[in-house]
């Protein structure tokens, strides 16, 4: 029997983080979901049960925070572990 792999939501609004990001966590051997907005985001962890977020803070349409905070509201999805990434600079 094979271990089920594990996956990650990206979420990013750049596409070519998006990118880079998944062909590194692919490459290592987990399944990886993407989004591009928290919007998205939320309804892509609701559908999915990801094991690990990884959300971008700085987005349109819905922001991290504002992603992460429906997110927890999902008893199902209270546990799951979710990693601010932000590559802003002011």
């Amino acid at each position: 029997m094979s271990a089920m792999r594990k996956t990650v939501l990206v979420v990013d609004d750049f596409r070519d983080t998006r990118k880079l990001v998944k062909l590194l966590l692919e490459k290592n051997g987990y399944e990886v979901l993407e989004a591009s907005d928290g919007y998205d985001a939320v309804k892509q962890a609701v559908k999915s049960r990801p094991d690990l977020i990884l959300m971008d803070v700085a987005m349109p349409v819905m922001d991290g925070i504002q992603a992460t905070q429906a997110i927890r509201q999902h008893f199902d999805l209270s546990e799951v572990p979710i990693v601010a990434v932000t590559a802003g600079t002011k």
